[in-house]
């Protein structure tokens, strides 16, 4: 890597910004995890692929846990910022790598994403579709919130009819551990039809 780059490239970066430790802190990582290559140049969209499955195995600076897709989102998106310096600035002739790079995916931040909500029209139209164990089956999902795993592994012992619960349980089912703070889930007696 030509020994200028970086150091240009860093300090055309905002130091005054919040994040300039972070701005400087990518192409110095990807200069530790592409040690390999000798020549900017010789550095490949397979390279910067490889360097986003070694970053998210690594455990973060900060905090005892692996870094995040964000962090390494950020990063890459750094080191295209990077090459496009090296190509326009400095006038290297080469295609950037990571030009078209695919986000990864943060799991955390999917989760908090709210659900789809059905209106009471789509869901006339749903029951009206079903036969009665159909009915039963989506009712469940419905009426109690429980996961589809949690549902697969449901049995006549864990309904409750007179009580309008459903208990949870791992008990005597092979390869299924439910959330350790459910144990029942309470469904309006009104619905108990669909299960008899």
């Amino acid at each position: 890597m030509p020994s200028g780059c970086l150091p240009t490239m860093c300090g055309h970066t905002l130091p005054a910004s919040r994040n300039a430790s972070a701005l400087r802190a990518g192409p110095r990582t990807f200069r530790t995890a592409s040690a390999r290559k000798k020549y900017v140049e010789a550095i490949t969209r397979a390279d910067i692929d490889e360097y986003k499955i070694k970053r998210s195995t690594e455990p973060s600076e900060h905090r005892k846990r692996p870094v995040t897709p964000r962090t390494i989102n950020f990063e890459v998106s750094t080191l295209r910022t990077f090459f496009y310096y090296l190509i326009n600035e400095r006038g290297l002739p080469m295609a950037n790598p990571c030009a078209h790079f695919k986000l990864l995916k943060d799991e955390k931040k999917r989760a908090q994403r709210r659900p789809s909500v059905y209106t009471q029209e789509e869901l006339d139209k749903l029951f009206a579709a079903c036969d009665d164990f159909e009915k039963a089956f989506f009712a469940t999902f419905l009426l109690t919130g429980i996961r589809k795993r949690e549902l697969y592994f449901l049995t006549w012992r864990d309904v409750d009819l007179k009580r309008a619960t459903i208990r949870v349980t791992g008990e005597g089912k092979d390869g299924f551990s439910p959330k350790d703070y459910e144990e029942s889930v309470s469904f309006p007696s009104r619905r108990i039809s669909f299960y008899s």
